[in-house]
């Protein structure tokens, strides 16, 4: 109800015409909505096939590290790291920053690609690892008696010397 001019409440109607384009607009903005949720992106290259990422390049330095953190491996890690990364990061040190994590959160017990960042100049990588471990409170709610907690891992890398080298790396 709205009010009239003179103060007295008066029931709304619309006319023929005002009903039908409401109908109209409101088709339209479905339609429009659907369109928008039921599509998918792409990008496409000149030929105007859709351009697939190539996952193995963007993933290759990245998922080494990821898997030598996980299988515990100090010498396939190090391999990745270019020689001023090496000379300041060695195996004790690997060794060492395991245990801490083994300590804090757990076993590393899998990986997987998330997914590659948009950067200007470098790759970005993310990857997620799955950390297990017994809880040390037996009220908290776990799977096969285990805990999980899933970290992000970022590996930036680039082109230097158009070799691909690894720039830095950190979990969130």
């Amino acid at each position: 109800m709205i009010p009239c001019r003179a103060g007295t409440p008066q029931k709304c109607t619309r006319s023929g015409g005002e009903r039908e384009i409401m109908n109209k607009t409101v088709c339209f903005l479905f339609v429009l909505l659907s369109l928008g949720v039921f599509s998918g992106c792409a990008s496409l290259n000149s030929d105007g096939n859709a351009v697939q990422p190539d996952a193995a390049a963007v993933s290759r330095p990245g998922e080494n590290l990821v898997c030598a953190i996980v299988k515990n491996d100090p010498s396939a890690f190090l391999k990745e790291l270019p020689g001023k990364l090496i000379q300041e990061f060695g195996e004790k040190d690997f060794e060492k920053t395991r245990a801490s994590m083994v300590k804090e959160l757990g076993e590393p017990v899998s990986y997987s690609f998330l997914r590659k960042m948009e950067h200007p100049v470098a790759n970005v990588a993310l990857w997620v690892i799955r950390f297990e471990r017994t809880p040390a409170d037996p009220a908290v709610k776990t799977k096969n008696g285990k805990a999980a907690i899933e970290v992000l891992f970022r590996v930036v890398y680039g082109k230097i010397d158009g070799k691909d080298t690894l720039l830095s790396f950190n979990f969130y």
